[in-house]
């Protein structure tokens, strides 16, 4: 029997297919199937979402559920399937929430979306649908075709004040990424050149004695250096870490995203590189004699 209680939950009517044509996973169970139709038992799908909160540590194959349709108040239906969270319905949600399927035949609606997966150009499967639909009925309407990404794109006129107000932010995040890196980069910079700097005295011994400017320099780099390819094996290492917890809250974005992965240390290195090239010349073409006379 059904937990009781009732339960305000999403529902989503699909046919056949659906979840592999979105690329998601059936985790337990069965999908759909034509077999599943009105006069048939009524069975639903839930996301993953849905079996981890209101049946922890069960298995909810074989569990009831009642949606209180108007038509149909006292129906039960029998869960044959676990699916896969995916993004559903809203572009901006920040985390994957309960959903419960039902197959299209037991519930029909006069408003249906069609979804084609394809390798080819969407004006191409536009033509190729149309087609297709022109046969089967002639007085079918066919509103408008679109990819997921054009569907599921950002746009302010069509969301509510709250949902704006997270565009902002998520308009503002990457300024305030780019100047957490540009003070990363002077930090680093300052650090490491005042690090050479105190050095020139050092420096200053070493050429006295006969050591030569490319021994110097590689000495420099190493010591240098080192620190700084700890410190970036260390912060891509947390970096990935805590991409992997907040994976569920990134929507339309990759936590593991190789553009700013790749570009950050390349800067960061390139300023550590330059932090420990520029003072040393400058310390290099200082007179060995002066050097040692001052403190």
């Amino acid at each position: 029997m059904g937990a009781p209680g009732t339960l305000g939950v999403s529902t989503v009517a699909s046919g056949a297919d659906y979840f592999r044509t979105v690329g998601a996973t059936m985790v337990m169970g069965r999908d759909f199937s034509n077999a599943d139709q009105l006069a048939g038992q009524p069975v639903a799908i839930v996301n993953q979402s849905f079996a981890a909160h209101y049946w922890p540590g069960q298995d909810p194959l074989g569990k009831r559920l009642r949606l209180f349709p108007r038509n149909k108040p006292d129906e039960w239906r029998t869960i044959v399937g676990v699916a896969s969270n995916i993004m559903q319905s809203s572009p901006t949600r920040q985390k994957f929430l309960p959903l419960v399927y039902v197959p299209f035949r037991q519930q029909p609606s006069a408003t249906a979306w069609f979804l084609a997966r394809s390798r080819v150009s969407s004006s191409q499967v536009a033509a190729a649908v149309r087609t297709e639909v022109q046969k089967l009925d002639a007085d079918l309407t066919l509103e408008r075709f679109s990819t997921l990404k054009q569907s599921f794109a950002f746009r302010a006129d069509r969301m509510d004040p709250e949902h704006v107000e997270m565009g902002k932010h998520a308009a503002v995040a990457p300024i305030f990424a780019a100047i957490a890196l540009v003070l990363a980069v002077v930090g680093l910079y300052g650090v490491m050149a005042h690090s050479v700097s105190q050095r020139t005295k050092e420096i200053g011994v070493r050429v006295a004695v006969g050591a030569a400017s490319k021994d110097i320099r590689r000495l420099i780099f190493r010591e240098g250096m080192v620190p700084v390819a700890l410190g970036l094996i260390l912060g891509l290492t947390v970096s990935l870490a805590v991409n992997r917890i907040l994976q569920s809250q990134l929507v339309g974005v990759s936590p593991y995203d190789p553009v700013t992965l790749a570009t950050s240390p390349v800067v960061l290195i390139v300023v550590a590189l330059l932090a420990c090239q520029i003072p040393s010349r400058r310390a290099l073409r200082v007179d060995p004699a002066v050097v040692l006379r001052h403190d």
